[in-house]
């Protein structure tokens, strides 16, 4: 499909991303076979939740899943928190890509001729990191993500029903403003439910920092990963749940480590969020705040001439890939662009959505990353209609990391 007729279809469409972790590697990690192993946490919770070993197995799960998926997002609101060389240098290129997408997708936006078609995109996705977030307000564009207020932020989804728009000062002329309305399926490190009945903003990351706080004696948590030969390489792989289990039944119980790892289980369970696993919508159907997010996403998916791209996400999700597989056969008029990592993801997603009644999913784009999709589909279209060049884009970039410098 070429550039030309993408930009074509957006005009001429509902604007609509699906963003998952694989947006935001090499930074963070993706999510991987973590979800077998707090799938597998899960069904032996009700039955082994006071036993040593199962406390150990399940710190051990999760920490490593808050090491390597979460706790970068510090970085974002604090320049100070130290990074290697290296995980310096991937969080500034992550970082790059999303104020590239985002900018390019204001103009997008902005430039579309369409007048019957509201100038938003709805961008929903399953991280909790915050790399959208902190650009959209960087950059000063407009933007819904569910929270309304100033001082005291809560989140209600009919927040996502505004537009914004541009008075002239010397003439009755009114312009409508480009909008992102800013989905976080699985909850955000940013969200913060100390008060019961409404979920409020918290942009400190406080329940991020006292994790970080936590350290834990040599030898406590078991090695979640293991050294394995593949075709003569060597590769790092996640261990399975039950080698996992018997390592963490050999742990000798030790009264003095229990007050370390409920402090931990404590603190983590004040994040907002719906942990990876496979039950994760059963567990969590009465969570108003995740239903009708989801329901939301069906909605927008049924609207007639709409597009979903999709960037960095797997579809392993049952509950999302059932709802878009059902939009997929009821919805002639939607178009699902599926942008695959490789031809092994390619082949997966296309098994996930077979028979379809409508030609209207496109997973060919294979071999596009998350910088791939942003610089050479949608900048690239930008740069098209003559809005953007490459040769502003890095001034903008460095603009922004020198204010995250000085700030």
């Amino acid at each position: 499909m070429e550039n030309e007729k993408i930009l074509k279809i957006i005009e001429s469409s509902h604007f609509n991303f699906l963003i998952g972790s694989g947006a935001s590697r090499n930074y963070l990690e993706t999510l991987g076979n973590i979800e077998d192993l707090l799938t597998s946490l899960d069904r032996d919770f009700q039955n082994n939740r006071n036993k040593y070993w199962f406390k150990v197995l399940d710190t051990s799960i999760k920490y490593w899943y808050f090491d390597k998926c979460i706790r970068g997002n510090l970085k974002l609101i604090d320049d100070k928190f130290t990074l290697s060389e290296d995980k310096q240098n991937d969080f500034i290129a992550t970082n790059e890509i999303y104020i590239t997408l985002l900018q390019t997708l204001n103009i997008l936006l902005l430039k579309r001729r369409n007048k019957l078609l509201p100038k938003e995109v709805n961008i929903f996705t399953t991280n909790m990191d915050i790399f959208l977030d902190i650009n959209l307000d960087k950059l000063g564009l407009e933007f819904n993500d569910g929270f309304n207020g100033k001082f005291n932020k809560s989140f209600n989804t009919a927040n996502y029903q505004k537009s914004f728009y541009k008075n002239s000062s010397q003439y009755s002329i009114r312009s409508e403003l480009p909008v992102f309305n800013l989905f976080k399926l699985h909850g955000s490190v940013t969200w913060d439910k100390s008060n019961d009945t409404k979920i409020k903003y918290d942009p400190n990351l406080i329940a991020l920092n006292d994790l970080n706080e936590i350290c834990f004696p040599e030898q406590l948590l078991i090695s979640l990963i293991k050294e394995m030969d593949v075709d003569g390489k060597t590769e790092i792989i996640l261990k399975d749940y039950n080698e996992l289990k018997k390592e963490a039944e050999k742990k000798i119980d030790i009264e003095e480590t229990h007050e370390n790892l409920d402090k931990f289980y404590t603190i983590y369970d004040k994040l907002v969020m719906i942990n990876p696993t496979k039950e994760k919508f059963e567990n969590t159907t009465l969570r108003l705040e995740y239903y009708e997010q989801i329901r939301m996403f069906s909605n927008i998916l049924e609207r007639e001439n709409s597009v979903l791209f999709v960037a960095g996400f797997s579809f392993a999700d049952e509950h999302i890939r059932q709802i878009t597989y059902r939009a997929l056969n009821s919805n002639p008029t939607l178009l699902i662009i599926v942008f695959n990592y490789s031809e092994g993801s390619k082949k997966q997603i296309d098994g996930f959505f077979p028979n379809l009644k409508y030609k209207n999913l496109y997973t060919d784009f294979v071999g596009f990353d998350f910088k791939k999709i942003a610089n050479e589909i949608f900048l690239s279209i930008a740069e098209h209609i003559g809005e953007s060049s490459k040769n502003e884009k890095p001034i903008i970039i460095q603009n922004i990391i020198n204010t995250e410098k000085t700030e």
